[in-house]
C-alpha cells in the first residue's frame, strides 16, 4: 500500500481507536484534515455524563456523537456529502456493525487498540483478538482498504494479520 498523501485522502474515513476522541484527533484530523468528525459509540451516546465529557472535548468541531445505529442511519440518509469525513469507532466489532449496516468507507485506519489477554500485537499501538483478526480479514477479502495511519500526513502501513 505505501504512502498516500493526505491531499489524496477523501470521502469517509473510519478510524478504529479505543481512545475515541483525543488530542491527536483534534489537532491532527479535525483541525488539519476533516470537514466533519463523528464519534460513533453506543456507551458514549447513551450515557449523559460520558457524552458531556466528549462534547466538551469536541467543542468547535463540526460533527458530533452518535450511537452505531445512528451512524448507520445517518450514512444511509446522506452518505458522506463532505469531501473529508472522519468517523471514529472504538472497536473492530463496531466497525463491522457499521459496515454491515451499509456504510462504505473509502479507507479504514486501525489506530489505537490496546493490548490485553488473548490479543496479538500487530503494530506499535494495535493489538487484535482472534475475533478482531477475523473481522479485518473478512473486510479485506471484501475489498475494503484497511491500513495503519496515525495522522493525515503519516504514511500508511499495510495491515498484516497473523
Amino acid at each position: 500500500m505505501g504512502a498516500q498523501p493526505a491531499e489524496d485522502l477523501n470521502g469517509l474515513v473510519v478510524r478504529v481507536d479505543d481512545r475515541l476522541f483525543h488530542g491527536q484527533i483534534l489537532y491532527g484530523w479535525a483541525k488539519g484534515w476533516a470537514s466533519e468528525v463523528w464519534l460513533a459509540n453506543d456507551v458514549v451516546a447513551n450515557n449523559q455524563d460520558e457524552r458531556s465529557l466528549y462534547e466538551e472535548q469536541m467543542a468547535g468541531v463540526q460533527g458530533g456523537i452518535l450511537s452505531i445505529d445512528e451512524a448507520v442511519e445517518r450514512y444511509k440518509e446522506c452518505g458522506c456529502k463532505v469531501d473529508k469525513c472522519l468517523l471514529i469507532v472504538g472497536s473492530c466489532i463496531d466497525l463491522k456493525r457499521l459496515i454491515d449496516g451499509g456504510a462504505v468507507p473509502g479507507e479504514i485506519h486501525l489506530a489505537n487498540l490496546g493490548t490485553g489477554e488473548g490479543k496479538t500485537q500487530i503494530a506499535e499501538s494495535v493489538s487484535l483478538s482472534d475475533n478482531d483478526c477475523e473481522i479485518i480479514r473478512d473486510l479485506q477479502d471484501d475489498g475494503f482498504s484497511i491500513c495503519l495511519r496515525k495522522l493525515p500526513q503519516s504514511k500508511t502501513k499495510d495491515v498484516v494479520i497473523p
